[in-house]
């Protein structure tokens, strides 16, 4: 059995040990973070897209002749985008933290 000095426990994500453990172990667990940075740049992929969607209705909301205040409160209270915004900053911050921690599994 290991001892508790033999084991340090990633603060991000204290489930995953890393230490002194076999390279199996290690490898599975950098292929999981893997996936879980693609699942995040895919999440963050769609996340883009409804900002973008959204910014391209501003503009021609914006190059319009006349501007209504109705307009304009419709378009900054757009749920889409609000919700966009939100998953794009849940999944860019994951995904940060994710990198790093396969950074730190490399050797």
């Amino acid at each position: 059995m290991a001892s508790a000095t033999e084991y340090l426990v990633d603060r991000e994500n204290p489930d995953i040990a890393v230490g002194h453990r076999p390279r199996e172990a290690v490898q599975g667990e950098l292929d999981k973070l893997v996936e879980l940075v693609g699942e995040d740049l895919r999440d963050t992929q769609c996340a883009v897209a409804h900002v973008e969607r959204w910014l391209a209705h501003a503009l021609e909301t914006a190059e319009k002749p006349v501007l209504t205040r109705e307009e304009l409160a419709v378009m900054a209270a757009d749920p889409t985008v609000i919700e966009g915004l939100d998953t794009l900053t849940d999944t860019l911050a994951g995904l940060r933290r994710r990198l790093a921690a396969i950074a730190r599994r490399l050797r």
